[in-house]
Order: C-alpha cells, then sequence, then structure tokens
C-alpha cells in the first residue's frame, strides 16, 4: 500500500477526493494526469469516471457505514488491552495473580460492555501485541460462547494450538511458578 493511500482517507474526503479529479478530468485532463496531481493510480480514476457516467454525481457520494457501532471505542480497547498485557491483577487491586475473565470483565464494565466481536477484537490485538506469554482465564460466559467466537476460535486454531501448548511446557517445567501462583494463604492448593 502506498503511503498516500485513498483508503486511509475519512468518507467526506475521499467524496471530494472523487467529484475533484472528475472535474479535472471533465475540464480536459487526462484521468493519468489528474491520477499522478492526486498520487492515485490511474484505474482508480478511471473507476470514479465510470462511476459518474453510470449514476451521475450521486455514485460519487460516500456510502453509508453499515453494521452496529462497537460497543467499546479504539482508546477503551487500547486501556484494557494494555492493562492486561503489561499491568498485573495485584496492581489493579484484584486478589488473584492470573488474568481470570471475570477480572477482565470488570476492567470492560467500567469501559463499557463486551460482546462477541469486541472479545474477539480483543483476542486479536492480546495475540497480535504480546511480547510475552498472556495467560486469560475464559468461562462460558455469552461472548465466549458466541458462533462468532468459536468460529474465530477454530480458524486461529494452528496459533493458539501452537502458542499454548509451547507456554504450557514450559511453564509445566516450571515448577516454582506453578507454587507461586497458590503461595496466597487463601489460594493453598489442595493436595
Amino acid at each position: 500500500m502506498q503511503e498516500n493511500d485513498a483508503r486511509r482517507l475519512d468518507h467526506h474526503t475521499l467524496e471530494a477526493l472523487r467529484e475533484r479529479a472528475v472535474r479535472k478530468v471533465q475540464e480536459g485532463e487526462s484521468p493519468e494526469v489528474v491520477a499522478r496531481v492526486l498520487g492515485l493510480n490511474r484505474s482508480t480514476v478511471y473507476g470514479w469516471l465510470a462511476q459518474y457516467r453510470r449514476g451521475g454525481w450521486g455514485a460519487l457520494k460516500a456510502k453509508p457505514l453499515f453494521g452496529r457501532p462497537p460497543k467499546l471505542d479504539g482508546r477503551s480497547l487500547r486501556w484494557i488491552f494494555d492493562t492486561v498485557t503489561q499491568k498485573n491483577p495485584l496492581q489493579m487491586k484484584f486478589a488473584f495473580a492470573l488474568w481470570t475473565r471475570e477480572m477482565v470483565a470488570k476492567l470492560i464494565k467500567e469501559k463499557g460492555g463486551v460482546n462477541a466481536d469486541v472479545f474477539i477484537e480483543f483476542l486479536k490485538r492480546l495475540m497480535v501485541g504480546a511480547t510475552h506469554t498472556i495467560f486469560l482465564i475464559v468461562d462460558r460466559g455469552p461472548a465466549h460462547r458466541a458462533k462468532k467466537t468459536k468460529a474465530f476460535v477454530i480458524q486461529s486454531y494452528a496459533d493458539f494450538k501452537g502458542n499454548v501448548k509451547s507456554s504450557m511446557l514450559s511453564l509445566q517445567r516450571n515448577t516454582k511458578k506453578i507454587r507461586s501462583f497458590f503461595a496466597k494463604v487463601t489460594l493453598k492448593y489442595a493436595a
């Protein structure tokens, strides 16, 4: 993708760019020259010209975005991601040293709600940005049981399986770390 890629522009700017390009061609400029001046691919300008010929100026208008808006905005997701990946639950005044679904749910509740889309987006960001092993314990909450979440897990199964297997094997060899999870009096291992 080019540095000045038109796909990165907001809809209103892109709409104005389309109209400007078509007007310049109507004024006698070559589509190739218009594309070069605007920093676009010539096929993009030709596509806009074809749209204009089929539907007039209305065909160049920005289309409405479909879908339900996310419950959490980008800043909230970033904050939750940074909190889970960079902080220990004890720093957030939780009683347990591993992140659990309830702890993450409490963090999310502070920032808004959660559904399958938000949970999947959170998992994607968690997997991409992780620089070290992160243990996320989830149970059968509605977002975890959703068909979308199951489809995402199946699709990403190979990645999950490889990462989890290697992490669990290394953790299995580190018995001191396992014991440290249960060092608190309230969490003593029963065996």
